[in-house]
This record gives C-alpha cells, sequence and structure tokens, in this order.
C-alpha cells in the first residue's frame, strides 16, 4: 500500500506522527516481547489462559507488523527531510508554499494513526496480562499451584478484560456507585 504527501494537513498529521513516534514504537516493542516471553509459561503451567493469549499474541503480532510498515513510512519520509520540513514551513505559512515534495509513505497518515490507536489498545490489553501471569507467578512462588493461583487471580482481577473486582462487586459497579453518591445529590436539585 502507498500513500504520497499531497496537503499541508497530511505532512502536518505526519509531523506529529514523526515526533512521537519512536518512543511510542519502542514502549510497543518492549511490551510485545514481554508478551512473547511469557509463552513457555502459559502452556506449561496454564493451559486454560491459552486460547486468551494466543488471540492476544495474533493481534499484537498483527499490529506489530503494521508498526513497522509505519517505521518504513517514517524512515521514507525522513530521508526527504529537507524538502518535507520545507514544505510544511511553507504549508503553515513561514515561507512560499514552493513544490509539492514527492515523498512517499506506506501508509497514510490517518492509517498510520488508526494503526497507533489500536496499538494503544493492545497495550492496555498486554498490560493487563502482564499483571496476570506475574500475580499467577507470585501465588505460586507462595507454595499455590498454577489452578490455585489462576482461581485467585481471577478472585482479584476477574476475568480477562473484565473490570476486576472488589470484595465480589465489579470496580464498574464501584464506580458507578461513587459517581451517584457524589453526583446524585447535585443531579437531584437540578432536577427540581
Amino acid at each position: 500500500m502507498t500513500a504520497q504527501i499531497t496537503s499541508p494537513q497530511e505532512a502536518q498529521e505526519w509531523y506529529k506522527i514523526i515526533t512521537d513516534f519512536p518512543g511510542f514504537f519502542t514502549n510497543y516493542q518492549n511490551n510485545y516481547n514481554g508478551l512473547v516471553s511469557q509463552g513457555n509459561y502459559i502452556y506449561t503451567q496454564h493451559p486454560e489462559w491459552k486460547a486468551d493469549y494466543d488471540t492476544l499474541l495474533n493481534k499484537s503480532t498483527d499490529t506489530y507488523n503494521k508498526l513497522f510498515s509505519i517505521n518504513d513510512s517514517i524512515n521514507s519520509i525522513k530521508n526527504n527531510w529537507s524538502d518535507f520540513t520545507g514544505w510544511l514551513s511553507g504549508a503553515v505559512g513561514l515561507s512560499d508554499l514552493g513544490i509539492l515534495p514527492l515523498i512517499w509513505a506506506g501508509v497514510s497518515a490517518a492509517a498510520a494513526a488508526a494503526i497507533i490507536y489500536e496499538a494503544g489498545q493492545l497495550l492496555s490489553e498486554m498490560a493487563d496480562r502482564a499483571a496476570r501471569y506475574n500475580m499467577a507467578k507470585d501465588y505460586e512462588a507462595k507454595g499455590m499451584t498454577p489452578a490455585q493461583a489462576a482461581e485467585q487471580v481471577k478472585g482479584v482481577l476477574g476475568a480477562p478484560g473484565s473490570a476486576g473486582t472488589f470484595l465480589g462487586v465489579s470496580y464498574t459497579v464501584w464506580a458507578i456507585g461513587a459517581a451517584a453518591i457524589l453526583l446524585g445529590p447535585m443531579l437531584l436539585k437540578r432536577l427540581k
């Protein structure tokens, strides 16, 4: 897939992506590598988590490959950096617009932003699973069997993708209840 930067808006969107992407990409790589490194533990100690792990790993791998495409696009832009920044300066009124540079990117800025958003969602899932796996390992180090540790993790954090629980009540219900207590009187006054 190819996309050419041909508008000031596209250039400005790419400029923001270029400045923010390297740190984000490094963070994603570190979390992805951490997820991959848990595979042997999941397969040997927690086969009940295997389907969830495999699903997350497949989604994360697909997104990781898309992030490489963005990285290639950024490298292409950086190879033509003087044309790009000169054009961007013109696009925002700092100099004459001049001739549009012919900078080809593997994906458009909008597609890159969507992929980065998707990667951000996966980072949350990876962090959730890392917390679960580490908690299970801690319980197992204290003498619990893997099955006992898995049940303990589920009791504390809920099922993967859930909001978790406290005293048997989901965190979502707690949050709604707290909001009702705090905002209820104010809303009742407005309704009168």
